[in-house]
């Protein structure tokens, strides 16, 4: 449910490439995966001591696919 409310987000064109300049300011490299890219996760907001965290997929020519999309305490590092 999540997942789907986070892609109507970006679904539009500009919300694409908001999401592409966020991804190559903070996003974190996971690994390349030969079927869908390079993925990546990515914390889009955060409220109340939780975050939301997605999993994108970005394949050649800009090209973003959102895999998964949850809710998670916030994490405090030193």
């Amino acid at each position: 449910m999540l997942k789907e409310k986070i892609e109507d987000l970006f679904k539009p064109f500009y919300m694409k490439e908001k999401l592409f300049n966020m991804l190559k300011k903070n996003g974190q490299f996971i690994r390349q995966d030969s079927t869908l890219g390079y993925l990546y996760s990515l914390s889009i907001g955060v409220s109340s001591g939780k975050e939301i965290k997605v999993e994108v997929a970005l394949q050649p020519g800009k090209q973003i696919s959102i895999l998964n999309a949850a809710v998670c305490e916030l994490q405090i590092t030193a």
